[in-house]
Order: C-alpha cells, then structure tokens, then sequence
C-alpha cells in the first residue's frame, strides 16, 4: 500500500480449527531479503474463534497487544477487519459489513511502516479463507454493532519493547463508544493470595475444559479430580481462565494405579488453547521414584528430561498425595517434589515458546491418578520480562524498525538461541531418533529411556548422531560418556567416544568437528570428507589429575568462542587443546551449526541428564593490526684484499701496466780520442717477468711475499742480462725505454759522453697476484702410487706382523703379571701360616689328646726383655713430698 496512511483490510474467515487463523497488516519486509520480515501486526482468531487476539511481530517474536470474546460461530464466514487510520488501528468483526462488532478499544496506537503490505496469517491451524477486499484513502468505520458482549482489553506488560498500557475500555449499548463492564473472571491476575482451582460440581459447568483426546475425568466436588483410566494416555484437563503473568501451579496427587511406561499424574502449564494438546508443556510423577517433564508438537509429546529421585531424601517414605509444583517466571521454569527442586531454571523450548496469556490445568498419562481438592492452586505474581539481548528498550508506540547493525542472519525457528539458563537436550524415547535427533552418519544409536543415549553396534566406526536444530551462537557443549565395549580389531586410532561440533549439515561427516576419548587418550580435529584429520595431534592425559576412573562416565565439555574451540575434561582444561583456531578449509563463520554425539567402534552410553548446551551471543574475532617494523639485517661480507705490488729497482714512477717487456738498446757513438768503432752484431735481451704472490691476509709465520717477490725479480733480471752478448770492455751501454725506430728511420747523432758514472741498467718488473688461499699456500701431497698385488701381499705381511706382535705383547704381560701375583701370594700365605701355630687345650678326660703326641708348648715363659713395675696405686703419696 504506498502513498496513503489510510486503508482498511476485510478477510472471510469461516471453519478455523486449530491454534490460530487471521490477517497480517503494517508488515515490513527485510531490505535484504524479501522472504523475512522485520515487523508484522496481526489480528487473529484463536481458541477455534472463540476469541480474538492483535499484537505484532518483532525479530521473530510475538508481543500481544490485547484480546477480546468472540460470540460469532466460525461454522459461517465471518469478516475480519483491520481499519488503520495514521498511527492507531482497530479490530472489527461481523458478517455485514455495515453492521461490525468493535474488539478493540477505540484506537490501538502503533508506528506505521513505509508502504506496508498486508496478508493472510496462520499457525498451526487449519483455516477457510473467503473473498478479501481492500480500501485505501479516508473512510469512516461502520457504526458498531450494539451488543452487552463484554469486550476486554486487559493490562499487558509485553516482554519486548514497545512498553504499552492498554486501559480496559467496556462497550455499553446503544453508543458508537464500546464500553461494558470488565469480566473480572477471565485471568487469574497477579494477587497476594493463592487462586484456589477447586474441582466443580459437574465437569460441564464450564469451569474446565478436557482437551482433545481420550480418557475420562471425574469430579468429587472438595475431594477430588480423578483420571480413572490406565489405558489412555497423555490426557489434559484446563481451566478456563488464563493466567496474566509469572506464576506456580501446583497439585498434590496419588497414583492408585500405573499401565505401561512412562505413566503418572501431574500438571499442565503454559497452554496456548483448551481443544488440543500442541503447545502444552506437561510435568508429572510416576508414584514411585521418577520425575519427567516436557511439551507437545501436536499430539506427539516430547521428554526434555527425567529424573530419578530419592523418596527418602524427598520425604515421600509414608506419603499418599505428593505435591507436584511448577514455577514459571521469565522465559524458565522450574520442576519442584514435595517442596524441594527437582530441576531450576530449565528454559522453555525454541520450537514452543513460552506464552504470555496460557491456559493451565491437570495431567495424567495412563495412569488412575487422583488430585486432592485442597491442593489445587495457582499463584499469580507480576511479569518478570526477560533483559532483551542488544535491543533497547522503547516507551509508548512500537518505534521504527532499526537497520541491522550486526552480521548475524536473521534465528530461523527452531533454532537453540542465545539464553541465560542451559537447554536439557536428552532424548527419551525411540521415537525421537529421526524426529529430535538426526543420524548423520553410520547408525547403531538407540534410546535408552531409564539410562540415555546408546551406540549399540562396535563394529561401526565414525557414527554421528546430530542435533535436527542448530544452535546460534557460541556455545559451550557438555555430555558425559562411557564406553562399555571396544572392537579389538579396529585400528587403536579409530576407537572413541565423544561430541561433534560446527557440523555445517545434518547429513553425512564432511566439515564436521569432533572431539574423542578413549581412555586416557584424547583426539581432537575435522573431517574433510569421510577422513578424520587430527588438530594438534593427540593428549595422553593423566587419570589421576583429570579423575577418570576405569567404568564411570567422563564428562566431556567443548567451548566455542568467536574463531576458536577449547576441550574440557572433567571441567578440567586440555592445555594443547585449548584455543585451537578452527582450520582454514572448515572456517567459523556467523551461520547456525548442528552439534551432536561421536562414537567410533565402541558400545557407549551418554547418560541420561548430562547433555547439555549454554548459548551466548556471538563474539566476532577482532582484527589486530600489527605494526610490520622493518628489521634490517647487517650482512658481514667479508672483504679480500687485492694487492698489486710493483717491486722497483730503482726510483722510477711505477706505470700501470699489466706486464713489462724490457727491451735494452745499445747506440754506439764515438769516444775521442779513440776511433769509431765497428760495432758488431748484440743479440737485444727480451723478458717478462710474471711474479705471482698470495692474496689475502698473511699469516705472521709465513715468509714476506714482497721480500720472495724481489727476490724473484732479481733473478729474473741476471737471467736476462746473461742471456745478452757480452759487451766489448770499452764501451758503456745505457738502456733506454725509447720507442724501437720506425722502419727507414735515421739513428739519432751521437752526442760525447759526459765525464760522469754511467747510470746503470734498470728494469721496471710489474707483478699481478693471483688469488690465492689466505692461509699458507696449500701444498699438493704427492700421489698415493696405484695398488697392485705386489704391493697389497706386502701391506697384508706387514699387518699381520704387527698383529702378531702386539698379540704376543699382551699375551705375555698377562702372563707375567698372571705367575708375579700367584708367586707373591703363595709366599704372603706362607709367612702368615709361620707366624702362628694354634693349638686346642687339652683335655685330660678326652682320649683322642691323651694319647695324641702333641709338642709341649710353653705360653706362660715371660718375654726375654725385663718386667715392667707394678702400676702405682692411685692413693700412694710420694716419700719425697711433705
């Protein structure tokens, strides 16, 4: 609808049955994504049309706005009319559409949306949808209806923003204003006291409703409420009253008679209708010693958990009645026996939410189950609204949907969403194996209602048995585990029993994670495809520090923060396995995962109670920017010396030249007085001398390459001045470095010698080093000669001579030192047995030394040297002193 605030929306409704049918108006599309809307008002046909509710939809979640009775039959079509004028709308219902019935007050305020859509709306009901017209632009409502139908807008406290007070407004007769007097009997308002839910005099007095289903009920008016039946099961009787906020609903029963299991007595809470079991939450106990609780989708009822209690510890030893209690208050309850909690803080479903308006009521599942009169209650405290999770909190209208701010998709239903209070994941019964929980790969997974989940085949290896909802969010995942019995013929490796995390489908191992114990030996990593890859390898943990005994259930616990995971043992962490990063080929990313249980080649229980699973908002990883800080590194080449050295005979300018020829030359001239002589034929004198000294650093021991390299020089010029003619004794050559003449040209004039010592002869030697060890010059070892056989029958003579000697070295020293010690033994023994003589007493009584010839042996003779005097007596004085 675009361009006009103005419109209204009429639908033919008829033949509604189930939980809700009606029209959508004021709805806003997701920007991102067409199939998804951000805000959504409705006004809907509940409790088969029996009454009407409006309030709108917001992230998923429904806030009602206000409700009314709806007298009109649903067996005829009857219109359903939105009217909205600017920022306020109104309810209208009939079957002509000049003459509507008001059901809401005269104007419910809201924030409009931009080009809003409208539509038709239903929820697990089944519903007959005639003509549908729409009007847009100004009109006027149609006079209501004159009726003495009270209409009742009660006081609602949503639990999401916005925050609205809807003030009762009754619809008198005969004027355009609906007013009529409030209904104080249709809710069970917040008081100090208890409301009482006594049984009536009839069962058709409309006080109670009994829902759908089999069985029968009985009513002893203040005695009882009675299910006689043991054959029916899963049967419901409801007040007829709702309840208007946080409340405790208990019953006392007795169990005379039990059918098959699970049977029992107890109560229902959180009903959304009075004709049919969906949506109802149940808590009951068996008699004896077990108490179960859990909610219905359809007729099929669905066991959150069990628990086995102590009668004795409950008091229940000599008791008939015993009080089954429930306390709801924001979005948890709370299953309480004989006063004392059996579980706090369990948290409503994601597939069945808790109602804000529900009905209440009685419970028994085949089982003859009587409730005492004076027990039935239920008390009524104010709405306890849960603290919105990064929403702000609005006052007055519903405030225009905000864009996104996050990456987080939108929680698809039936998601395990972020919450205060951890969700009981056991399955109790067999069926939910392929309703509840998926088999993604292998099988062998059985229930086991009185003890939990069991694998039941050790011949298969990497069964998992997934959750069928995902869960938004980081999560930590807990459930303890037992193996019973191991296949011995599997490979070591593949036996365990644990949990499967961030599984990205419900079928097949592909992108799972899992975590794995067996013993004492803990696994942990991904599957790409149908193989396990390790992370970190394996922990070998100590049984004694992490208390895990041989037969007991180990509790194992998986964290998952943001991009990495964290393994508990015990509650005990696993320090190599403790912020592991999830791998780069299985990323985490922001999307919802399955999580579930592991076996591999084992029989296994998880017991009963202990899965369970806390979610908390996700944690996007915060990029770090890390400085990059240039580090640079000095490289030490080291550098080599590369000397050049020209060695010079005389002080002559060194000129840069890789190598020297020197070429004398010999220019006769004439010396007065003495006539020009015939010089004869001088062979010119030709070397180049090439002196090669070591580069590099010198070692001090080494001779001074510059003195070798002079030394070398010298040499090499004596070997080329021998090698010339020898000059006649009266003429003096000086060499000269002159360019040789050009051919045909003129010998220059000869110029008379001055009266001076003739220079003598110089060589100028350049000498290039070539790179060389910068040690000592490596000298070549000679050549070992080739082996032949000459050689090898000489080296083989030798070894065994020089074997044979040592041999015979030590063979000998063993033998002297063998003989020198028997020989210094032999005569210590002999001066010892010299040096005493030991000789038994006689005996003149003994026969054998009486007539022994025995040598008389003298041992009382004083010793040669004389006796030493008397020792002095202690009190014997001097004569010398006074």
């Amino acid at each position: 609808i675009i361009g006009d605030d103005f419109y209204w929306f009429e639908v033919e409704l008829s033949s509604s049955v189930g939980q809700q049918g009606g029209v959508l108006f004021n709805v806003a599309p997701n920007a991102d994504d067409p199939n998804v809307v951000d805000v959504a008002y409705v006004a809907r046909f509940v409790e088969g049309g029996r009454r009407i509710e409006w309030g709108y939809f917001r992230n998923g979640r429904y806030e009602l706005q206000g409700s009314a009775e709806n007298n009109l039959s649903l067996t005829e079509f009857v219109k359903l009319r939105v009217a909205v004028q600017g920022n306020s709308y109104t309810v209208w219902v009939g079957r002509n559409a000049d003459r509507m019935q008001l059901m809401t007050p005269a104007s419910v305020e809201f924030t409009p949306q931009p080009s809003p859509r409208v539509g038709l709306f239903t929820d697990l009901s089944r519903a007959v949808f005639g003509s549908a017209r729409i009007f847009v632009g100004p009109f006027e409502n149609p006079t209501p209806t004159p009726t003495n139908t009270p209409t009742l807008t009660p006081t609602i406290t949503p639990t999401n923003p916005p925050t609205e007070t809807l003030t009762p407004t009754p619809t008198p007769t005969h004027t355009p204003t609906a007013t009529a007097t409030p209904n104080p009997t249709a809710y069970f308002e917040p008081t100090t006291t208890s409301n009482p839910l006594n049984p009536p005099i009839n069962l058709s007095d409309g006080t109670w409703f009994q829902v759908t289903g089999g069985g029968r009920w009985e009513a002893a008016q203040n005695e009882y409420m009675r299910h006689p039946s043991t054959d029916f099961a899963d049967d419901m009787l409801l007040q007829n009253r709702r309840v208007n906020g946080d409340y405790t609903l208990r019953v006392s029963v007795q169990i005379a008679a039990s059918g098959a299991s699970p049977s029992g007595g107890g109560v229902v809470f959180n009903a959304t209708q009075t004709n049919a079991r969906n949506g109802a939450y149940v808590a009951f106990f068996d008699g004896n010693n077990i108490v179960r609780w859990g909610y219905f989708q359809g007729d099929a009822f669905v066991q959150e958990a069990e628990r086995t209690i102590d009668r004795g510890t409950y008091g229940l030893t000599n008791q008939s009645y015993v009080p089954v209690e429930v306390r709801v208050e924001s979005n948890t309850y709370t299953v309480r026996l004989n006063g004392r909690d059996v579980q706090a803080g369990v948290p409503f479903a994601a597939a069945v939410v808790r109602q804000y308006l529900p009905y209440v009521g009685l419970f028994a599942t085949r089982a003859d189950a009587r409730f005492a009169a004076n027990s039935m209650a239920v008390e009524v405290r104010g709405l306890t609204t849960p603290t919105p999770t990064a929403t702000p909190t609005f006052t007055g209208t519903p405030p225009t949907p905000l864009p996104t701010l996050t990456e987080e998709p939108t929680p698809a239903v039936g998601q395990f969403e972020p919450q205060t209070a951890p969700y009981i994941i056991d399955a109790t019964t067999p069926g939910d194996i392929g309703v509840n929980w998926t088999v993604a790969a292998g099988g062998g997974w059985a229930v086991d209602e009185n003890a939990g989940m069991r694998q039941t085949d050790a011949n298969l290896g990497d069964n998992m048995l997934l959750q069928s909802r995902r869960v938004n969010g980081d999560y930590t995942l807990r459930s303890g585990v037992l193996i019973q019995q191991a296949d011995d013929t599997a490979d070591p490796d593949d036996i365990g029993v644990g949990l499967v995390f961030y599984a990205s489908r419900v079928g097949g191992r592909d992108g799972a994670y899992i975590v794995s114990l067996d013993g004492d030996k803990l696994r942990w990593g991904y599957f790409a495809g149908n193989t396990l890859t390790l992370q970190a390898g394996e922990a070998n943990l100590d049984p004694v520090a992490y208390g895990i005994n041989e037969g007991e259930p180990v509790t194992l616990r998986v964290d998952i923060t943001s991009d990495r995971y964290s393994v508990f043992v015990n509650e005990l962490a696993v320090p190599p396995a403790t912020s592991v990063q999830f791998s780069s080929t299985y990323p985490r990313t922001n999307q919802a995962n399955y999580f579930g249980l592991y076996a591999s080649h084992v029989t296994a229980l998880f017991p009963a109670g202990t899965i369970r699973l806390d979610v908390s908002e996700r944690i996007m990883p915060t990029p770090t920017n890390t400085p990059i800080t240039p580090t640079a590194t000095p490289t030490n080449t080291p550098l080599t010396p590369t000397s050049t050295w020209t060695p010079s005979m005389t002080p002559t300018r060194p000129t840069a030249t890789p190598t020297w020829t020197w070429t004398p030359t010999f220019t006769p001239f004439p010396t007065s007085p003495l006539p020009t002589p015939t010089p004869t034929g001088t062979p010119f004198g030709q070397a180049t001398a090439i002196i090669t000294t070591p580069s590099g650093l010198e070692s001090p021991l080494d001779a001074n390459a510059a003195a070798i390299a002079a030394t070398q020089t010298i040499a090499a010029q004596e070997t080329v001045l021998a090698a010339q003619a020898t000059p006649s004794p009266t003429w003096t050559f000086v060499p000269q470095q002159d360019s040789p003449l050009p051919p045909g040209g003129e010998l220059p004039t000869s110029v008379p010698p001055t009266p001076t010592a003739t220079e003598p002869g110089v060589a100028i030697i350049v000498v290039t080093p070539e790179p060389a060890p910068t040690q000592r010059p490596i000298i070549t070892p000679t050549p070992t000669p080739t082996l032949d056989a000459g050689m090898l029958a000489a080296r083989i003579v030798d070894s065994a001579i020089a074997a044979a000697g040592w041999i015979w070295f030590a063979l000998g020293s063993l033998l002297f030192f063998t003989v020198a010690g028997i020989l210094a033994g032999l005569s210590f023994r002999q001066q010892e047995r010299q040096r005493y003589d030991l000789v038994d007493e006689r005996d003149a009584g003994d026969a054998f030394f009486a007539g022994a010839n025995l040598p008389d042996i003298d041992t009382f003779s004083p010793p040669d040297h004389p006796a030493s005097p008397p020792p002095t007596p202690p009190d014997d004085w001097p004569s010398s002193l006074p």
